[in-house]
């Protein structure tokens, strides 16, 4: 929010900026009983509000999903794609053709 504040006027600054809109139940003097009092008392769980919490299930969202994955990244290969796989493995000459040819380069 602030990041230039100097670390002696955060209180004053939370006070002024986020305390008032920060609802009421939220405020919790003691992390230590908050977690006693949500995780371990075996009471229902509850919504920030007070209300009764309701599991909404997986995949609830209204509308169908969107695309996630729109389009292919450019490689800096000219004839690379790694989509594109080959029904025949490279032959033995044709393999070792390869490692010559990088054998060849490293020589130079």
């Amino acid at each position: 929010m602030m990041p230039g504040v100097h670390w002696s006027m955060t209180r004053e600054k939370h006070e002024a900026l986020v305390a008032p809109h920060i609802h009421p139940n939220l405020l919790e003097p003691s992390i230590i009983a908050y977690l006693v009092r949500t995780f371990l008392s075996g009471g229902r769980r509850l919504n920030y509000d007070g209300s009764a919490y309701t599991n909404p299930g997986i995949n609830t969202e209204d509308g169908p999903d969107e695309p996630w994955f729109y389009a292919q990244a450019a490689l800096n290969a000219s004839d690379s794609n790694p989509d594109k796989q080959s029904d025949a493995a490279p032959s033995f000459d044709e393999a070792t053709a390869v490692g010559a040819r990088s054998d060849a380069r490293r020589d130079d």
